[in-house]
């Protein structure tokens, strides 16, 4: 290759590369634009994140109770990296969002890939067509009189919890573990809110739950930027298939759920406050798109 050849080659990589980052810095810079050109108020973003400088340095509420506070108004614009985003400020005109205008807001913003079934398809997160026909099937499940039962449950826990403080941390005179403590809770809730089961943690007794619970709530660096990748980059998410739920985390709640389901199968028992014989029942009329697995499949996402 002779010099004048060599050079040419040079001149058109030197002007393909600078073509191409005046490109990327015009569409960046369009892109930002987006809620200025529809007179939305919005926060100034930053790049390469947008609004998000403060993920994995702050809580994603304190951002949103901090936002809130800076535009006292019924909405405003975000960026999430370069995906402009609509934040509602008001429980008005979120219960619009939910309700009223549901058909228009179908689909989430985060990762929810199918290499996690868990993540994928539990009721925050999936996806239409499986949306679209669970929803109906699924609102009976929360009539007033249901939810009065599983509060009841709950304030159970919360009797626990009240005596766990006083007896471990008051007399003790000891400092809270508020994480582990409301951990605990949780795990002790949804046991026995979802599945029946009534081992509590929080009375010192060994919860089949609690023993995965315990592995999931350890908070790491990367599971701190994997939940930041599923919930605000989710094309990047997609791409390094991210999960919600690890594999032995899926196959543990798996095995406590069927569990559950086939020891009240063989004993002939029921219990109408947890939500168990509920998905048990939604699972005999179930009608879903070919291609979105099996109703037992579904059904047990949507239990977690």
């Amino acid at each position: 290759m002779d010099v004048s050849m060599f050079s040419s080659i040079l001149q058109w990589l030197l002007y393909i590369s600078v073509f191409g980052i005046a490109a990327f810095v015009w569409f960046v810079y369009r892109n930002f634009q987006y809620w200025k050109d529809r007179g939305i108020i919005y926060e100034n973003p930053t790049f390469p994140l947008g609004n998000l400088g403060f993920i994995m340095r702050k809580s994603f509420w304190d951002f949103c109770f901090a936002l809130k506070n800076k535009y006292p108004r019924e909405f405003v614009g975000v960026f999430l990296a370069w995906k402009p985003a609509l934040f509602v400020n008001t429980p008005e005109l979120a219960r619009r969002v939910l309700v009223k205008d549901h058909e228009y807001f179908q689909d989430r913003y985060l990762y929810s890939g199918y290499s996690d079934p868990l993540g994928s398809l539990n009721l925050f997160t999936v996806k239409n067509p499986i949306w679209s026909n669970m929803r109906h099937e699924l609102s009976p499940m929360f009539t007033s009189l249901r939810l009065k039962k599983i509060t009841e449950l709950m304030n159970i826990n919360s009797t626990q919890l009240v005596k766990k403080v006083e007896k471990d941390y008051v007399k003790e005179n000891k400092c809270v573990n508020l994480k582990e403590l409301f951990s605990m809770y949780t795990s002790d809730t949804v046991a026995y809110s979802v599945f029946g089961i009534r081992v509590s943690v929080l009375n010192d007794q060994l919860s089949p739950l609690w023993a995965i619970t315990s592995h999931m709530v350890k908070w790491t660096f990367w599971r701190g930027l994997e939940f930041t990748m599923i919930f605000f980059m989710p094309a990047i998410a997609s791409l390094l298939r991210l999960k919600f739920f690890s594999v032995n985390a899926s196959d543990y709640i798996k095995e406590i759920f069927w569990n559950v389901v086939n020891e009240r199968k063989s004993k002939g028992t029921s219990s109408d406050k947890d939500l168990v014989n509920h998905l048990l029942k939604l699972k005999e009329n179930l009608k879903l798109p070919a291609d979105a697995g099996t109703s037992k499949d579904i059904i047990l996402e949507f239990s977690t």
